[in-house]
């Protein structure tokens, strides 16, 4: 039996829970850079589950950049990739 990275099968869980179960957005509604997306949306382009988006809302540190609008959360994928870039060098990455 192989041994696999716990984190990578999680990942890999997660993105084809994401593709099966979500439909899919469109391309033009994906490469907006401004407009308000959901969880559902940023995670199909950071292809992670919806889950996991909502998740870092909740972070201690460094929790992903999301407004409330008339109770629903949505993100601006300008401010996403932003915290994404500072993200990925806080990791060391």
């Amino acid at each position: 039996m192989t041994q696999v990275n716990i984190q990578e099968f999680y990942q890999t869980v997660e993105r084809i829970v994401a593709e099966v179960v979500h439909k899919e957005i469109p391309k033009a509604m994906l490469q907006a850079t401004s407009d308000f997306m959901t969880a559902e949306e940023v995670g199909l382009r950071l292809k992670f589950h919806p889950s996991w988006v909502y998740r870092r809302i909740h972070a201690k540190r460094n929790p992903i950049p999301h407004h409330m609008i008339d109770g629903s959360i949505r993100f601006r994928w300008s401010e996403v990739e932003e915290w994404a870039t500072r993200r990925k060098g806080l990791n060391g990455s």
